[in-house]
């Protein structure tokens, strides 16, 4: 907002007040702006901290998961050994459950 200096009063004490208004107004403005901004942050944080967050569940599923994966991977590489002659040695039982396995163990509770 551009002010005419020639439209300005020349008496101080009038200036003065003027000026004390201007600042007044100045600082319900800043105080303001910085509420919202310190609003948006919390929210912003707020909104970051959930959507990194896991519940007991899902990180239930991803180690059932990784477990299966790591089981099946340890069959693969028995069947590699089988395949070099050692086919005669007893198979142990996997106590691994698979990922759908794991899944309804854990919506049962178990």
């Amino acid at each position: 907002m551009a002010i005419d200096p020639n439209s300005l009063p020349r008496d101080s004490e009038t200036l003065r007040k003027i000026v004390v208004d201007l600042a007044e107004q100045l600082d319900r403005s800043l105080a303001e702006q910085n509420k919202y901004q310190s609003l948006l942050r919390l929210l912003e944080a707020q909104r970051n901290r959930k959507s990194e967050q896991l519940s007991k569940q899902q990180l239930a599923l991803f180690e059932a998961a990784w477990q299966a994966r790591s089981a099946e991977a340890d069959s693969e590489a028995d069947d590699d050994d089988d395949l070099d002659g050692d086919a005669g040695s007893a198979s142990k039982p996997d106590a691994t459950p698979t990922p759908k396995r794991a899944v309804v163990n854990l919506w049962r509770g178990i």
